[in-house]
């Protein structure tokens, strides 16, 4: 059954666990794709996201990462061909450990990811979640609380480009103190430039 195939007996204990169930939501994102009437998709995004964080953070694999990000980049299409925006509840169960993972990543997986986060708000006609609120309720918390440089500077970059979008309401006045904050408080040089470009953009 699907059950059993998202979610196997033994667990989803690393990321080749999750390349049956990958294919099984590619399938059904083709699916609603062509059947306009056909809302399955947007109707359970919120537990896709989710299942896609569960398999995200299994121990990494190749091909299920491999799977795992073809997955993503369909149903990043399919909610642009539907002019869908994420709801809040959506954006934050899935954004942050999906910029977090990718501020890790490595190799030819490193430049996915960063395609496909930079492609999340930086069109404001076809962002897949409100630059405003991607700013001030994704990238900027992750600004305070992320103990980890690389995801700290990816946020960063996320937020220039909000910025560059929308100008700094995109942030909001506490994010802007956040950043100002992260220019004199990071210790390495990439950061420090990525948070003057935030307030100089």
């Amino acid at each position: 059954s699907s059950i059993t195939v998202l979610f196997p007996k033994r667990g989803m204990q690393k990321q080749e666990d999750a390349i049956e169930g990958s294919s099984l939501l590619d399938d059904a994102i083709k699916i609603s794709s062509e059947d306009e009437a056909d809302s399955t998709i947007l109707d359970q995004l919120d537990l896709i996201l989710m299942w896609i964080v569960i398999a995200l953070c299994s121990k990494e694999k190749t091909a299920g990462l491999h799977a795992i990000l073809n997955l993503i980049t369909k149903l990043f299409e399919y909610l642009r061909e539907q002019s869908y925006q994420m709801t809040d509840f959506e954006a934050m169960t899935f954004l942050p450990f999906f910029l977090e993972k990718g501020s890790s990543a490595k190799g030819r997986f490193k430049d996915k990811f960063q395609d496909l986060i930079s492609s999340i708000a930086a069109d404001p006609e076809h962002s897949l979640y409100s630059p405003q609120k991607y700013g001030q309720l994704i990238c900027i918390p992750l600004l305070e609380r992320s103990g980890t440089p690389k995801t700290r500077l990816i946020a960063m970059i996320e937020c220039c480009s909000c910025v560059n979008a929308i100008g700094l309401s995109a942030v909001g006045k506490k994010g802007v103190l956040v950043v100002i904050r992260m220019v004199s408080e990071e210790t390495l040089a990439e950061n420090r430039n990525a948070a003057l470009d935030v307030i100089t953009a």
